[in-house]
């Protein structure tokens, strides 16, 4: 605001000592940079939003339905003299395997689309050289992912299994 006062300031003088009456249009740099390309980056967001919304959900469903459906094999391990503490570890280690394996595919597909859109941007984009991945970023939904695991797919050992499999 101040440097439209400024400017104005400046401009009233002007107009009157040269008889014209046209003006000038101050523009933050952020908006004029981005002015076509602002609501589609929104829509982009979102939708991608939405995608991972998705698949979250759906992987959490896929593993859920492992879980439940190696109830029968619980059983059997508990039979034969598996403690629920090596079940535990069985079912823990599994879903470790797919968290670490679905983050790095997450991170590693990022960072080679984005160098292949950096490659192929067309001459003239503004900063594009300063386009990159914030790594601190992918940290915020690894820990909830981990920590999820030790406290929610079994609280306490034996919680993985069916209320009808238990040993009491």
């Amino acid at each position: 605001m101040r440097s439209r006062d400024e400017l104005k300031a400046v401009m009233e003088p002007f107009q009157q000592q040269n008889h014209t009456n046209f003006g000038v249009a101050l523009f933050p740099l952020a908006q004029q940079v981005t002015r076509n390309a602002r609501s589609a980056l929104w829509l982009l967001l979102g939708t991608v939003g939405a995608v991972l919304l998705i698949v979250c959900i759906n992987v959490g469903n896929l593993m859920l339905v492992r879980t439940s459906s190696r109830y029968r094999e619980a059983g059997i391990r508990i039979a034969l003299g598996a403690g629920r503490g090596g079940i535990f570890g069985l079912v823990l280690k599994e879903a470790l395997v797919l968290v670490t394996f679905g983050g790095t595919f997450g991170l590693g597909l990022p960072y080679f689309a984005l160098r292949f859109l950096v490659a192929v941007a067309p001459p003239g984009l503004p900063r594009i050289d300063e386009v990159r991945i914030d790594w601190r970023v992918p940290y915020l939904p690894w820990l909830p992912s981990y920590s999820r695991l030790s406290f929610v797919d079994c609280i306490r050992p034996g919680d993985c299994l069916a209320p009808s499999h238990r040993i009491h």
